[in-house]
């Protein structure tokens, strides 16, 4: 698998390079009460192996923390990737109602880190 390599001004801040893949993404927000199989869809701008940026019709505040599972859809198929991550930055989206949010993965199984770090070699 191979997405689109994401450069930009954010860039000098984050840890490791991003990539728009092609993904299914479902999140928690560990702040709320969770009923069993409750979980919010999200559509990932960019990921990388220190964080991601999606998009949400959800407004969460800086430092949440969510629970992601990270469906990508690639050739080989894989069990999904099951990250905790924070909220360290939101803004407005180009689209009506939606918000842009950038996370960082503060807990992440070694072997997804790398799996991600791999796709831009």
């Amino acid at each position: 698998m191979r997405g689109k390599l994401v450069r930009d001004k954010m860039l000098e801040r984050r840890e490791g390079l991003r990539f728009r893949p092609r993904a299914n993404c479902y999140f928690q927000d560990l702040s709320k009460k969770i009923h069993y199989n409750e979980c919010n869809v999200c559509k990932i701008d960019n990921i990388g192996s220190g964080g991601l940026a999606f998009l949400s019709e959800q407004r969460c505040p800086v430092n949440t923390k969510l629970i992601f599972t990270i469906a990508l859809v690639d050739k080989y198929p894989r069990e999904p990737i099951n990250a905790l991550g924070k909220i360290i930055w939101i803004h407005d989206s180009e689209y009506p109602r939606k918000y842009k949010i950038g996370v960082k993965f503060i807990n992440m199984l070694q072997e997804d880190r790398l799996y991600l770090t791999r796709q831009f070699n």
